[in-house]
This record gives C-alpha cells, sequence and structure tokens, in this order.
C-alpha cells in the first residue's frame, strides 16, 4: 500500500513539477523573517500533494477551492517561528484577502518533524525505487526538503536532528 500511495505522488510529481517549477514563489525577503520566525515560502516544503499535510492547500486559505488554471499563481508563505503566540503571528504576519496576505503558521518543532518523518519516508522509498524516473523526482523532492529542513536548523541553531511525529507533543530522536 505504501509503495502504491509513492507511487500515486511521483505520477502527480511527474505531472505537476514543470508548472511547481514556474510558480515557485522565491526567497523569503530579509526583511520578513526575525529571530523568532523564519518565513518561507510554500513551495519549501514540496509540492501540494506532499505539502498540504502540513501547511493546508496551496490555494488562498480563504477560498473553498483553487483557481482551475494551472497558472495561477498563490504566494503563500510559511512563518515557522518559536515561542510566538497566535495575536503577535497574526500582528507580524497577517492573513487579509483584501491585500492577497496568506501566511501560515508552523512551530520550529512540528515542522523539524514533519521534515524528518517525510525525508526518512522518500530516503526509504527512494532506495528501493527501480525506475529511473521515480528515482530522479524523488531525488528532487528531497533535496528540496532537506534544504528546508537545514535552513529552519540553521535559523534557530538546532544541532541535533530531531524526528517527530508532526502532531505529537513530544520530540523523538532520530533513528540512524
Amino acid at each position: 500500500m505504501r509503495n502504491r500511495n509513492l507511487h500515486l505522488i511521483l505520477v502527480v510529481l511527474a505531472l505537476v513539477a514543470p508548472v511547481v517549477a514556474c510558480r515557485k514563489t522565491g526567497a523569503p525577503l530579509p526583511s520578513e523573517s526575525a529571530a523568532d520566525a523564519l518565513v518561507l515560502a510554500y513551495d519549501d516544503f514540496g509540492p501540494q500533494v506532499v505539502a498540504h499535510t502540513l501547511v493546508g492547500m496551496e490555494w488562498w486559505q480563504w477560498e473553498a477551492h483553487g483557481d482551475p488554471d494551472p497558472a495561477t499563481t498563490y504566494p503563500v508563505r510559511v512563518v515557522v517561528h518559536r515561542g510566538l503566540g497566535a495575536a503577535e503571528l497574526a500582528a507580524r504576519y497577517p492573513v487579509d484577502p483584501v491585500k492577497r496576505l496568506d501566511h501560515r503558521y508552523v512551530t520550529v518543532e512540528r515542522a523539524l518533524g514533519w521534515l524528518g518523518e517525510n525525508i526518512a519516508e522518500l530516503e526509504q522509498d527512494a532506495a528501493g525505487a527501480k525506475d529511473a524516473g521515480d528515482r530522479a523526482l524523488t531525488d528532487g523532492l528531497l533535496r528540496t526538503l532537506r534544504g528546508t529542513r537545514d535552513r529552519v536548523r540553521r535559523h534557530f541553531g538546532v544541532q541535533k536532528p530531531m524526528l517527530r511525529r508532526y502532531w505529537e507533543q513530544e520530540p523523538v530522536p532520530l533513528q540512524r
């Protein structure tokens, strides 16, 4: 079942990868990030088929669905933060349909846990991949997720890699 799901994800990635590459929202402006928050693009967590479990769908969160035109872009930002409350997050990184500002909020621990789990699963699946196309897609997604993980670690000074089930409270040391 797991390999079947991976195969389905890889097929979807093969179909949407060219579109996703064109829709990359770019690196955050240095002024958007602070010591207690790092602002990243939605795509830094992979394509929607992967990222939605952590940060929701790629379209505006105030809309029920995305535009049927695949050329439509949504500059959704993901704010990875430590120690910020909901009111402060909303004030610094608002959600405003009129100004088309869409920020998603994720704690450092939850982001690193989610990234660790997805990287570990993709590494395992990549090791067993027989098709060169599947390996190439998996390798590209792994590069993206590892790069995001490394940026989050550097920004927040996280030294020890942790694997945490992103829906749980307690971190679990990464087994290697």
